[in-house]
This record gives structure tokens, sequence and C-alpha cells, in this order.
């Protein structure tokens, strides 16, 4: 009887061990203590991976797409996108899985950024010259010409007329380049300087009526044209001694407008025959440049 009553105490005590092995076992001490972040990243960006737990005598980790390790922690880089599931086995058990999706890298769209400044390197005190971008389209410009010191011009093309002599150093800034500027220098001089390049201003007509280079001279030089004289020779005169060599002054034609010089004498030239009645002109206050002809002719 007695042996009888050890054997069932024996196997009460049995039992009770087996179920607080196992629970031991399920405890904190076998707990898996492993991480992945982040679990959303882009293609190329790093992923950490770590395993703490601390009954693991082997483990596994593997990316999902054929790369595996076995050391507790790191890091590792997807080349691409895709949606990976990230297995860690412990003692050749599975013991945890991770989701990580990996996005493709942004588009990056690259614009055509070679684009040069189109201008002259010299010019003189009063004398409009033209600034114009080339090699590709802007969306938005910004011209620093270098003597007020602000913002002077917002378009693509235009021009400028310095009021002082020396050298300036011009910016421009676009969309293309807004933290790269482009730069060019321009030499200006007194206008004095380019007297000697000047032809010598034929004398009015009779001798009177404003002296050489006044309106009448200006009309002859015109006319000039008009009869099939020298195109060359005429037009630069014209350009240099009245326009300040601005080929875009505006004419208006017998109360007409819409022609820039250069296009009125293109005009004449095709037009044989034309009489010139009368010039006259208007000029900007600041340069005293010529700015406009008014042309009378039959």
């Amino acid at each position: 009887m007695n042996a009888r009553l050890t054997l069932i105490t024996l196997l009460i005590y049995t039992s009770i061990a087996t179920v607080i092995f196992f629970a031991m076992k399920g405890s904190g001490n076998n707990a898996i203590l492993a991480s992945v972040f982040p679990r959303e990243l882009t293609v190329n960006d790093v992923l950490f991976y770590s395993d703490s737990t601390t009954h693991a005598e082997t483990r596994l980790w593997e990316f999902g797409n054929g790369n595996k390790t076995s050391r507790p922690k790191g890091s590792y880089q997807f080349r691409k996108a895709g949606k990976y599931l990230i297995k860690l086995s412990i003692n050749n058990q599975l013991a945890d899985t991770f989701f990580v999706t990996v996005k493709p890298p942004p588009v990056q769209y690259i614009k055509d950024t070679a684009i040069t400044i189109f201008a002259k390197t010299t010019s003189i005190a009063g004398q409009n010259e033209h600034f114009k971008i080339l090699g590709a389209d802007v969306e938005w410009c910004e011209w620093y010409f270098g003597e007020s010191g602000k913002i002077d011009a917002r378009d693509a093309e235009t021009f400028h007329a310095y009021s002082s002599p020396g050298t300036y150093e011009v910016k421009l800034v676009t969309n293309l380049n807004p933290n790269a500027p482009l730069y060019h220098t321009i030499k200006v001089t007194p206008a004095y300087k380019l007297a000697d390049n000047i032809i010598t201003p034929e004398p009015d007509a009779g001798g009177g009526g404003g002296g050489g280079g006044g309106a009448n001279d200006l009309k002859q030089h015109i006319q000039k044209i008009a009869s099939g004289g020298s195109f060359s020779t005429n037009y630069n005169y014209i350009i240099k001694t009245f326009l300040c060599n601005n080929i875009h002054v505006a004419v208006t034609t017998n109360g007409k407008g819409g022609n820039d010089f250069y296009s009125y004498c293109q005009n004449l030239r095709l037009n044989s025959g034309v009489t010139i009645d009368n010039v006259a002109s208007e000029s900007d206050p600041k340069t005293n440049c010529i700015n406009k002809l008014i042309i009378t002719q039959h």
C-alpha cells in the first residue's frame, strides 16, 4: 500500500515539475527579442535588424530576396522596390516574421541648363545694349546689370543703357540656375571716346537750320537710302550718329506705327521712289538718345 502511495506521489510531483518546466520555457527567458525598422523605406535606404533572444544558440535572418545572414544585428539595403517578408529563425526553427515595403526612388527630372548670356563686352554711356538668354527656354529670370544694385529686368531678352562709364558685372538668375548665377562683364566708356569712330556729319543743305548732325542731316541720309544710295554707309551713319546704335528705335510713318528703324530702312530699299518730306524725333530724357522717329513721306 505504501509502495503504491509512493508511486502516486512521485507521479504527481513529476507532473507538477513538467508543468513548471514548460511554463518556464514559455516565460520571458525564452521570448523572441527581435526588431526590424523601418518597415517602409525607399530603394537604397538603410534597414536595421536586431535580435537579442537569450536562448538563441543559432539564428538566421532571411531578407526575402535570397540574401541571408547569421549575424544577430546589422543593417541591410534593398536594391529593388517591392514587398519583402523577412524571416528570423532561432535554433533552426521559425521564430518571427516581418513585412517590409520598399518604394522606388523618386523620379528626378533634369532640365537642360546649358544657357549663356548674349551681350557685348563693351559699350558707351547712354547707349542701349542688347541682352538675351541663349540655349534654353526659361520660366523666369532676373537681370542685375550692376548699376542699380537691384533687379533691372525680368525678360529673357531685354535692353539696358548704362548712365555712367565703368566696368560692370552683369548677373543673370533663372529657374534653371537659381543657386548658380551666370555672370558677364561689360566695360562702359564715356561717349566722347568714340568720337573718332563716328563719321563727321555732313552740313545741312543751304548751310542753315541746325548745323551738321541736325534733323536735316538725318533726313538726307534716310532719303539716300530711299533713293538707292549705299544702304550700309547711310544706315550705319544714322544709327551711330543719331540712334546710339539702337536698331530698334520705333518709327511712325505718315501717322502709322509698327516698324522699328531697321525694318523701315529695309522697306525703303524695296520701294524705290519714296520722297522724305520731314523727319522729327523724340528722345529718352535719361540717355538723350532718340527712341522714336516721326517721318512724313510720299
